[in-house]
């Protein structure tokens, strides 16, 4: 009987040893994967993002850009405002704000050029923009390679809108927006008298 009680106090011994010794092994591991956790946190380039490209606003004019008539074109060098807006078929908030668009286009389309922008078939959005009953011009860009470098970084969420005037962003918005509405007139009337 002593003896079966001794060889299990050694088990039992031997066995909280082992565990003992098994948890310290395993706390160094995790204390040194913990280190180096926050060696990778601290190194200077950890989630340093790409920096956006400058906007060059000349650049504009070399974005290659399909027509509602289905024509290779471009943007005009007009000398007018520009109106760029980002936009798709199945883009709900896209939709909302395009009858204010369309008001803006119908009273401001001396003074601004409008380009509605779709990476869509531009078969497929003509077909959407007539059904819908709009009339400003719209264009496709077919894939962010035909766009200037600026828009390639920072396009992604749309609508997305523009408003530029000698090569310079005059006033941008992410989301959809009441177009129709005085302070647009009032921003377009300022860029016009140099303001």
């Amino acid at each position: 009987m002593k003896q079966r009680i001794i060889i299990y106090s050694l088990g039992l011994i031997t066995g909280l040893g082992i565990w003992f010794a098994y948890d310290r092994i395993a706390a160094y591991n995790r204390s040194k994967r913990v280190e180096n956790y926050f060696k990778q946190y601290e190194r200077e380039d950890f989630m340093v993002e790409d920096k956006s490209p400058e906007f060059v606003g000349s650049d504009i004019y070399n974005m290659k850009l399909v027509s509602d008539k289905n024509e290779e074109t471009t943007i005009n060098k007009s000398g007018k405002i520009i109106f760029i807006n980002f936009w798709a078929t199945w883009c709900k908030p896209c939709i909302e704000e395009m009858p204010a668009i369309q008001e803006l286009y119908d009273k401001s389309k001396e003074n601004v050029d409008f380009y509605l922008l779709t990476d869509e078939d531009i078969d497929k959005a003509v077909k959407f923009i007539k059904k819908k009953g709009f009339t400003f011009p719209i264009y496709s860009y077919k894939s962010k390679s035909n766009l200037t470098d600026y828009f390639q970084f920072n396009g992604g969420s749309i609508p997305d809108t523009y408003i530029i005037y000698d090569n310079q962003i005059k006033f941008h918005h992410l989301g959809s927006a009441p177009w129709n509405s005085h302070k647009v007139d009032s921003l377009f009337a300022n860029i016009l008298a140099g303001k």
